[in-house]
């Protein structure tokens, strides 16, 4: 039976899972009446003639001798754009990456090296700094000079057509994010294919909701780009630096920066309707971590730096819409909490006669039903997202990896609060987590 004594708990977990609930409902409405969909374009539409901008691949790098070569041989061998650049951050205590660095350097005339000025690991954000200061002074020391800024990790496989999707789009926007997808993964790479689950529906519905709202688009620290404009107006605003260097997610940072700062920001969102890339959506793709503690790791310092980095150094905003998603950026930690609340509510009601019977003579059970629809409907969603993304794929797995999806993140903001909490009082330093990296063994590989 239902011990009345918890009722109080009861109320408050049952209204606080209502509430988050309509909130998602609200950004499903959202989609249904915006109609969010991604653009359609053609190869002939994106083969335009058009003046091709000078564009400035920034890698920041710490001990990536394993992907590093891959990553710039394949990416170079397959972009469909002549006027690109990397720019390899590097360290000088990392002389293996360092070595590797350099040979291609010398192999690719459009590659450069640029040694950080300080020991490694130091941050992203920092390395990232560093890169543009390279930059600069090589653009003093030769003609060439960049008008736009895009920031990669040493993981990620760049589609080739997006040099030419974000020329395009740069006639209309200073920032733009492209979605970024996991590669896809064996359905028992259970960890893995969260991450499938999770970017899916927030890079085809979420982000397109905040983009057709107008509001803040933040980065996700690969597949970004930013003018020159962008750039320049930053480093003013930040006394010096592109991108705060003691934030664990200073990418999310400067998505918010630049829709505070009026510049045109945008999520470009495009599929091919044409020739060898028909229906392919132009994106970033990488491998997430497999590992359960390694995905534990990554997610707590996206969760220290959305939720309460995020909060001290940007605050709230004089928009009440801006505000709302900035709520919906920050509620991981409770979400969560509530989650897990939720599940174990769930299966001793269902699975226990009794507690059922008692609920049903009591006015929890309207809540009840509710959020059972309401579970039913996100279910519905992911499964469709992930279908939209990666074509039919077994429904069972996406259900099987949303348990272990909910644990990851309950483990990953717990241990967030933790590491944050300790910082705040002076008793450890935030450190940055770094995540091993792979590529597919056949990338950049002649067929």
């Amino acid at each position: 039976m239902i011990d009345f004594s918890v009722e109080p708990l009861l109320i408050i977990l049952f209204i606080s899972i209502t509430l988050f609930m309509l909130d998602d409902l609200f950004i499903d409405i959202s989609a249904l009446f915006f109609r969010v969909k991604p653009k359609k374009l053609s190869i002939k539409d994106l083969n335009k003639k058009r003046k091709q901008k000078k564009i400035a691949i920034m890698v920041a790098n710490w001990h990536e001798e394993e992907v590093l070569e891959q990553m710039v041989e394949g990416n170079n061998k397959g972009i469909q754009y002549e006027n690109h650049h990397f720019f390899l951050g590097i360290y000088p205590n990392d002389t293996t990456t360092k070595n590797i660095a350099e040979k291609l350097s010398a192999r690719f005339k459009n590659v450069h090296v640029v040694v950080n000025s300080k020991s490694g690991p130091t941050s992203k954000g920092q390395m990232i700094n560093e890169i543009i200061t390279g930059i600069k002074s090589l653009e003093k020391e030769s003609s060439l000079f960049f008008d736009l800024f895009i920031i990669h990790d040493s993981e990620d496989i760049i589609h080739p057509l997006s040099m030419k999707l974000f020329n395009k789009e740069s006639g209309d926007l200073d920032f733009m994010q492209i979605p970024i997808f996991s590669l896809n993964r064996e359905r028992l790479q259970l960890v893995a294919g969260t991450y499938m689950d999770e970017f899916s529906e927030t890079h085809t519905k979420e982000l397109m909701v905040r983009n057709a709202y107008g509001a803040s688009i933040p980065s996700a620290g690969v597949g970004t780009c930013v003018s020159r404009r962008l750039v320049d107006y930053i480093i003013e605003q930040n006394s010096g630096s592109f991108l705060q260097p003691d934030s664990l997610t200073e990418d999310y940072i400067l998505g918010l920066q630049s829709h505070y700062g009026g510049f045109r920001c945008g999520f470009v969102c495009t599929q091919v309707t044409d020739g060898v890339f028909k229906d392919d959506f132009i994106a970033t793709r990488e491998y997430f971590p497999s590992g359960f503690i390694q995905s534990v790791k990554q997610k707590t310092r996206w969760t220290i730096g959305i939720v309460f980095q995020g909060y001290c150094k940007i605050g709230w905003h004089s928009s009440m819409l801006e505000n709302y998603f900035l709520v919906r950026d920050r509620r991981g930690p409770l979400n969560s909490i509530l989650s897990v609340s939720a599940a174990i509510t769930f299966f001793i009601i269902v699975f226990n006669p009794t507690v059922m019977e008692d609920l049903l003579q009591t006015n929890f059970v309207y809540l009840f039903y509710f959020n059972s629809f309401g579970l039913l409907i996100r279910c519905v969603q992911r499964i469709r997202f992930v279908g939209y993304v990666y074509g039919s794929y077994p429904v069972l797995f996406i259900l099987i990896r949303w348990p272990i999806s909910i644990a990851i993140n309950a483990l990953a903001s717990i241990r967030a609060l933790y590491q944050y909490s300790m910082s705040q009082l002076g008793i450890k330093k935030l450190t940055w987590s770094k995540t091993q990296h792979s590529l597919p063994k056949k990338f950049g590989k002649a067929s």
